[in-house]
């Protein structure tokens, strides 16, 4: 049953249920009190972090709220198939994670700017 669900799924729906789940297992990650530790460490972006590079691209995975995650992947996957086909599924792989170590890096930029270093998360 399994596997006739995913073969019904378009191309872009396949490529976007595997950053589905990462996102759901990072979340997952979150609820467990051990492993704050280290969700803060890689899991955020903080210019004035010892971990610099892992987390402009760990952070696009993490998401604050069950609703914020879930708005976020419902877009996606309502978008997937048309962009998937576009670029192919690994252009679209390579743009989404880009996007989130750009926005990482932007977010760098504001916070330097602003003197403000508190650690946030997502894209």
């Amino acid at each position: 049953q399994v596997n006739s669900w995913w073969n019904s799924l378009t191309e872009g729906q396949r490529t976007v249920t595997g950053i589905i789940a990462a996102n759901v297992f990072v979340f997952c990650l979150w609820r467990l009190p051990g492993m704050r530790r280290i969700m803060f460490t890689y899991f955020t972006s903080n210019p004035s972090s010892r971990a610099l590079c892992s987390p402009m691209l760990l952070s696009t995975f993490s998401h604050f709220s069950l609703f914020h995650m879930a708005a976020n992947m419902y877009v996606l996957w309502s978008f997937s198939s048309s962009i998937v086909s576009l670029l192919g599924c690994e252009q679209f792989i390579a743009v989404y994670l880009s996007a989130g170590v750009i926005s990482t890096f932007v977010s760098y930029v504001a916070k330097m700017a602003t003197g403000r270093f508190e650690p946030s998360l997502g894209a």
